[in-house]
């Protein structure tokens, strides 16, 4: 019964995915406010899943909070919330061969909170992240892209909204 899901007359927007081994993990670790900490994708923490260095990640807290993002092409050590505001530091702060690196801001890693998570590898034809510099133009494509995308997000610098598009 909640408007924000099921408003009378409002139009909803959903997705929805399944994991697959070796390319899209969904799992969910509790927050212990260490700084550095590997959250790992593998069959131990996610049985429907084998190791892989993820290219995306999104981070949603159990309780009502900002989810928060980044691709592999976005700055070191930054993340940002999938609402507007600027950058966050010290959060999802990298990827390595196995799984993704969290920081100690409790956004991301607050002491026993749990959070989920859902990372995604690029695969060519299926998953892409990228950069591009922004022209002004309308109905401009985005390269290399080389399929027909059915969700896209777009974050442009640290202070505007993230967003988003299905098709």
């Amino acid at each position: 019964a909640n408007n924000d899901v099921n408003q009378n007359n409002k139009y909803i927007y959903w997705m929805a995915w399944q994991a697959v081994s070796g390319t899209v993990a969904v799992g969910v670790y509790t927050g212990d406010g260490a700084d550095d900490r590997t959250i790992e994708i593998s069959a131990t923490s996610n049985p429907a899943s084998i190791d892989f260095q993820p290219s995306y990640v999104m981070v949603m807290p159990e309780e009502d909070e900002v989810v928060g993002h980044r691709s592999a092409d976005m700055p070191s050590d930054t993340s940002f919330p999938l609402d507007n505001g600027g950058a966050w530091a010290n959060t999802i702060q990298g990827f390595v061969s196995n799984g993704f690196v969290i920081g100690s801001d409790r956004r991301i890693n607050r002491n026993g909170k749990n959070y989920h998570y859902i990372a995604w590898r690029a695969v060519p034809g299926h998953i892409e992240t990228g950069t591009y510099n922004g022209n002004g133009a309308d109905n401009r494509d985005v390269d290399p892209i080389c399929f027909l995308p059915e969700f896209v997000i777009v974050k442009a610098n640290a202070i505007d909204e993230s967003v988003h598009h299905p098709q």
